[in-house]
């Protein structure tokens, strides 16, 4: 009776998330647009099957910045991922929040992100709104698209 009535995890507790990718945005260092590059790591803890919970700790780098150099930020951030199917092909939607640092500034900044893990592969579209009213300039919220792996976590 014991084990018709609790649920075993199917998937692994931890997660590690390796990603890169690309971004679109304004330079924090020169106020100027343009497309570049993120890397990403992104260890988590599986709560359930279909909630993640983990830190993601990112650097973007596009626009240009001064002596041609790009701009871009640095963040570590919480983040939450609930899963909407616990099969191979799992789409999700979840969000972070946390620190931003861009040309010597610390600024606090969400996204709101979605995608899919399929095996051990990942893809996710996030937005990275990042609060101009600490920052000495406009807006330099930024869109990134990223493709990754993750090791652990899988199936057990």
């Amino acid at each position: 009776m014991l084990t018709s009535v609790m649920n075993a995890q199917e998937y692994g507790k931890f997660k590690l998330g390796l990603g890169g990718g690309l971004a679109t945005g304004t330079s924090p260092s020169s106020s100027s647009e343009g497309q570049g590059l993120i890397l990403t790591l992104e260890p988590a803890y599986r709560a359930t099957d279909n909630l993640a919970i983990g830190l993601r700790l990112e650097g973007a780098a596009y626009g240009a910045g001064h002596a041609g150099i790009p701009g871009g930020y640095a963040s570590i951030t919480t983040s939450g991922q609930y899963y909407f199917r616990a099969e191979e092909f799992r789409p999700f939607v979840g969000f972070g929040l946390g620190s931003y640092m861009g040309s010597g500034e610390w600024a606090f900044g969400f996204y709101p992100r979605a995608g899919f893990d399929f095996g051990h592969f990942t893809v996710a579209l996030e937005y990275n709104l990042i609060d101009s009213n600490t920052l000495s300039a406009s807006d330099f919220s930024y869109l990134s698209l990223r493709i990754g792996v993750f090791f652990f976590g899988g199936k057990n």
